[in-house]
């Protein structure tokens, strides 16, 4: 099976067990905490679709910092994304080490953040059905903040385990009564499943009838479905009747069309790390001054790991040597390039995403060494300008 055959047979069967384990019940509330646009928060929208549940996207914290640092001066972190806010273990403030002092360059010279509980938030709302916690920062602090709603709803979470302590994880896990599946098999304990493919958990409450979960979206019958569809289901599923969409076991569909993995991103979707200015734009295109350090880092979401060939559009450039010399670190791991142009252009090369790291987006240093020349009155120091990060699976 080749890798966007992979990716469809591992995204409808995930679909399938959260859409069959969502079953019938009352419309409440889908809750994802993500960078945007990752394989889970996408499984998230596709359940509230097809569950008539209300859908609701708050940033994770690498989301927040770039909005923060977007709206710049005179605003404080609070007042930039007041709702949804910024998820954590409190309502107050948070505060955040960083040995590399990333926080202060994005809230203004403090490592602070206001943050606020998911039990808070949910007062006076419908109940929680699905819960994605898509921010590896922030996965422990959010799941303390939802104890009183995963008590008291008992909702279907979602989350990459990538990246966190095993036995603080798992210990949360446990104490809150929940068990963990692996989404990429046949819905086995997460414990068991193969730490290379296993990136993507489902928890779902203890008290479920084990038996019955078990036997959900066999692996061989979705594989089945897709090789033998070349992909009609997709097709079946945008024109499906209302009737159709609650049926999903009967005619395999899922609620959302499939995640396009060949993707044209603008900067205004692109999470800034460091060593970005903020986003400009003239109303109809945007895009991102990198500096004034030398080194950038952009994330990028993705829907599913494995290799792309990404192709980085840049508007202009003012470091002496052009887009030639620019270097790229994917996930840390530095790549050869290929530049098209000197002062604007692009700049391809190919890059992987292990799915043991999975977070829901790739991280893309851009290294442009060298003393940019002055942009006239401008006393910002300006190295490339990027407007877009287009990307696609490797052949």
């Amino acid at each position: 099976m080749g890798f966007e055959s992979y990716f469809a047979a591992t995204y409808v069967r995930a679909a399938r067990m959260v859409d069959s384990l969502l079953g019938t019940a009352s419309p409440g509330i889908v809750l994802s905490v993500d960078i945007g646009d990752s394989f889970l928060d996408f499984v998230a929208s596709g359940a509230a679709a097809f569950g008539s549940h209300a859908l609701v996207k708050a940033p994770s914290l690498r989301r927040y910092r770039s909005l923060v640092w977007d709206y710049r001066r005179p605003l404080k972190p609070a007042d930039v994304v007041a709702e949804p806010p910024l998820f954590g273990r409190v309502d107050g403030v948070t505060r955040f080490l960083d040995d590399d002092g990333e926080s202060k360059r994005y809230v203004l010279g403090c490592a602070e953040i206001t943050t606020r509980r998911i039990d808070s938030w949910l007062k006076g709302r419908s109940p929680l059905r699905l819960l994605h916690l898509g921010d590896s920062a922030m996965l422990i602090d959010q799941l303390h903040g939802a104890s009183e709603a995963l008590a008291r709803d008992r909702p279907l979470v979602t989350l990459y385990p990538g990246f966190q302590d095993a036995s603080v994880l798992s210990k949360a896990i446990s104490e809150l009564g929940y068990q963990a599946f692996d989404l990429q098999s046949d819905l086995r304990l997460a414990q068991t499943g193969s730490p290379d493919l296993n990136f993507a958990w489902l928890l779902i409450p203890r008290e479920m009838n084990k038996d019955s979960l078990l036997e959900l979206s066999p692996a061989s019958d979705v594989a089945m479905d897709i090789s033998t569809s070349s992909f009609g289901w997709n097709a079946m599923d945008r024109s499906a009747t209302p009737r159709q969409r609650r049926s999903s076991d009967l005619f395999h569909l899922t609620a959302t069309p499939l995640p396009d993995l060949s993707r044209s991103l603008g900067m205004a979707q692109i999470a800034s790390s460091n060593d970005c200015y903020p986003l400009e734009s003239d109303g109809t295109s945007s895009w991102r001054w990198l500096g004034p350090r030398p080194r950038a880092r952009l994330a990028v979401p993705c829907p599913f790991p494995g290799t792309y060939r990404f192709e980085v559009a840049v508007l202009s450039t003012r470091v002496p040597d052009g887009l030639g010399s620019c270097r790229v670190l994917v996930e840390g791991r530095e790549v050869p390039t290929t530049a098209h142009g000197n002062d604007r252009g692009k700049i391809e090369f190919v890059g992987h995403l292990n799915a043991a790291g999975y977070r829901g987006y790739v991280e893309l240093d851009l290294i442009n060494p060298g003393s940019p020349a002055p942009a006239g009155s401008d006393p910002r120091t300006l190295r490339m300008s990027v407007g877009a990060v287009s990307m696609a699976p490797y052949q």
